[in-house]
């Protein structure tokens, strides 16, 4: 048995070895396996962080966890360290070191920085943590195989009509000092918002585009009749749409009755529309509402210190994985 651990390997071994967790028992099996385990830090500083010598932290109860939720297979340990005082280590790393279970998510492709490049996240506490801080100080206690998946910000949708920030109605002038710093909303169902108007505004500021909903609470339902405050709403195929496009209309009319699309869907369209990137489409739905919000410290980012709202998407932009300041979202716990 051999199982990837952080950039080493866990299997039975009898002395120790840098940067390995070795077992200091029998090893009967993963699934039931008991056993005290040590991790022991290399003897030799890998960064101006690192102790200047060997210590040894104990990892109990190693074994291997299968969700059933997401099919995915994640390795657990219950850590138990020791931090010793005159170490050298900065105080976020004693915090970190010292602190609840730390989560790895890898073998996929994130986006940071504006780029889809293959890293992993970690995460503790619903925050994401840098892992170079931890390198030869201690390994990730679950470690989720994302399976080459897409690892992407939650999702943050908004109500926004309209340029956020700033009129131009009636003094043009501005335009020119402030169109950089303006966001603008679209709600990208090709029914509230023509998708040649979608492309002429991604071409003529891209990084100002914030994808909506608008949606009704008769998103992700069947169709049928809704009630909107105190008016009823049809929702189904509209007539005069050639590709079956669903809507929400005002009983016996034609009146929209906001829309019943979702933020991924918003985000599969925007795609389409524009011929973006996949990058800059989920940005339109992340990073750019919060910055918008002046959030993006925290949210719409995976950047370190950030709120650990992460989902897991195909190359196609199909939700698989959602997870929420670290939790897995799942039927038993959204309701909670």
């Amino acid at each position: 048995m051999v199982v990837d651990a952080v950039s080493d390997n866990i299997h039975p071994s009898t002395s120790a070895s840098r940067g390995m967790i070795v077992n200091t028992g029998q090893f009967p099996g993963v699934d039931e396996a008991q056993q005290d385990f040590s991790y022991v830090l290399p003897s030799t500083p890998t960064s101006s962080h690192s102790p200047s010598k060997d210590y040894v932290y104990p990892v109990q109860r190693f074994f291997t966890l299968s969700d059933p939720h997401s099919g995915l297979e994640m390795l657990s340990a219950t850590p138990s360290f020791d931090l010793c005082k005159g170490s050298g280590l900065s105080t976020e790393q004693q915090t970190i070191i010292s602190g609840s279970q730390i989560t790895q998510i890898y073998n996929c492709r994130v986006i940071r920085g504006h780029a889809l490049d293959f890293d992993e996240v970690w995460f503790q506490n619903g925050r994401i943590i840098n892992p170079a801080l931890l390198y030869g100080l201690r390994g990730p206690d679950v470690r989720i195989d994302a399976q080459g998946l897409i690892v992407a910000p939650g999702l943050v949708d908004v109500q926004l009509n309209g340029a956020f920030g700033y009129d131009f109605s009636f003094n043009l002038d501005d335009i020119d000092e402030y169109f950089d710093e303006a966001f603008y909303g679209l709600i990208c169902d090709g029914i509230h918002v023509h998708s040649n108007a979608v492309k002429i505004a991604y071409n003529s500021h891209p990084a100002g585009a914030v994808l909506v909903t608008d949606a009704m609470g008769a998103m992700g339902l069947p169709d049928g009749q809704y009630k909107l405050g105190n008016m009823t709403v049809d929702v189904g195929p509209l007539a005069d749409m050639k590709d079956n496009t669903r809507a929400a209309v005002i009983q016996g009319t034609s009146t929209l009755a906001g829309s019943i699309i979702t933020l991924i869907e918003c985000v599969r369209k925007f795609k389409e529309f524009t011929q973006c990137s996949l990058v800059e489409a989920i940005e339109a739905a992340t990073l750019h509402p919060a910055q918008m919000l002046g959030i993006e410290h925290r949210k719409g980012t995976l950047e370190y210190g950030a709120d650990a709202d992460i989902i897991f998407l195909t190359d196609d932009l199909q939700v698989e994985r959602v997870f929420v300041r670290g939790e897995l979202a799942t039927p038993e716990t959204v309701g909670n």
